[in-house]
């Protein structure tokens, strides 16, 4: 009897590996990635699908973008600019539209990073950027 059970959990836990590794290939299939590139001269931003194909140019100004990082959710990028005439921390939908300065002051901004920690606190369906270096004290 107990080898029927064996057999039977072998079984199950195959079924269950198996449907992970196919949902993981389609996964990975979707995901895009993110990145500057001076391929035109000055840094702009692009996305590209991971399997490199799908290359599109997300911002196109004359000034310089660097440093772009996908939102937790993937539907946001934040980056910054000096299209504002100094480093500035910007973010803008993932197709590149509606692009939002979220800093605005005369020093330079710069190393946005969203903020996605299990101890964070925020409102409900909110999410934090953070720019600068942030460190971890012992207390």
């Amino acid at each position: 009897m107990q080898g029927r059970y064996n057999l039977a959990h072998l079984i199950l836990a195959s079924v269950v590996a198996l449907v992970l590794i196919l949902l993981m290939v389609v996964v990975d299939a979707q995901a895009q990635i993110v990145f500057m590139s001076r391929r035109e001269g000055r840094p702009e931003i692009y996305v590209m699908d991971a399997d490199g194909k799908n290359l599109h140019k997300l911002t196109n100004n004359r000034d310089n973008d660097w440093w772009p990082s996908w939102s937790p959710d993937g539907r946001r990028i934040v980056f910054v600019s000096e299209r504002d005439g100094n480093r500035e921390i910007y973010v803008m939908d993932a197709d590149g539209g509606n692009p939002q300065n979220l800093t605005n002051n005369p020093r330079d901004d710069f190393s946005p990073a969203w903020l996605n920690s299990p101890f964070s606190v925020s409102p409900t369906g909110k999410k934090f950027t953070m720019w600068g270096r942030l460190k971890q004290v012992d207390r």
